[in-house]
């Protein structure tokens, strides 16, 4: 066999090896992308639904006050960033259904358990702001619910949902909202939504509860010539874990 047919065969050898090599490669970055991609579509298509119940109490105008908000979020998580192990996902298409608010008014002070009280005539607002500072607030639906833009517990003046009802004399009110949605949409880009999950290039993981901002604001008459005020702010926390 000549010099120059020994070289081409060798040639020709190192050329396969190549192209065994490089496929072998694209192969395997397949086999990583893949379940990530798999991961990110599974995660953007699961809707989680989470409830929660939080409340206070306060002697308002010689009355124990308590009030409880409830609801249920809605949201999905997507990852809205890579960089080799580093991942950050956020909570996107975040809502809140059926936001109620229950008011209870008993012999005041709080310090001790006392019988229920009634009062002439109660106002509530229910306030609802984005916790993450980053939300465009709608409503889903109409009149009794508005939108407008005002100061907030955490971030300043954006848009709120609110609602407000006054009620006659009792000892219990309940402000429900059965058929409303208040819907959370991003300002910006994908990164602007609130984290649920970051992991850094150490492989440190952090898990993070999605909590969005209420205020209840309430006029309290214990008779129909005086009355007092009191504003609690609610932050509700859910975790998708």
């Amino acid at each position: 066999m000549s010099e120059s047919s020994s070289e081409a065969i060798l040639e020709t050898n190192r050329h396969s090896r190549v192209v065994t090599l490089a496929a072998g490669l694209i192969l395997a970055l397949a086999a990583v992308a893949a379940p990530m991609i798999g991961a990110q579509s599974a995660e953007a298509a699961t809707t989680y639904s989470r409830s929660f119940t939080t409340s206070q109490s306060k002697t308002v105008a010689n009355r124990c006050v308590r009030v409880t908000l409830s609801g249920t979020m809605l949201f999905q998580r997507k990852v809205a960033a890579t960089h080799g192990i580093s991942t950050m996902v956020v909570y996107v298409n975040r809502k809140v259904t059926k936001p109620r608010v229950r008011v209870y008014t008993y012999a005041g002070p709080c310090t001790t358990k006392k019988p229920r009280r009634s009062i002439a005539k109660l106002s509530v607002t229910q306030r609802w702001s984005d916790h993450s500072c980053n939300g465009n607030l709608s409503v889903s639906v109409g009149f009794p619910w508005g939108v407008s833009v005002g100061a907030s517990p955490t971030c300043g003046r954006e848009e709120r949902a609110h609602r407000s009802a006054t009620y006659g004399r009792s000892s219990a009110y309940d402000q429900k909202n059965t058929d409303t949605t208040i819907r959370y949409a991003n300002k910006g880009s994908i990164t602007h939504n609130p984290a649920a999950f970051t992991r850094n290039l150490r492989g440190d993981e952090r898990r993070i509860k999605l909590c969005q901002s209420a205020v209840v604001s309430m006029v309290i008459y214990p008779s129909a010539s005086s009355s007092d005020s009191w504003s609690p702010t609610f932050r509700p926390c859910v975790k998708y874990w």
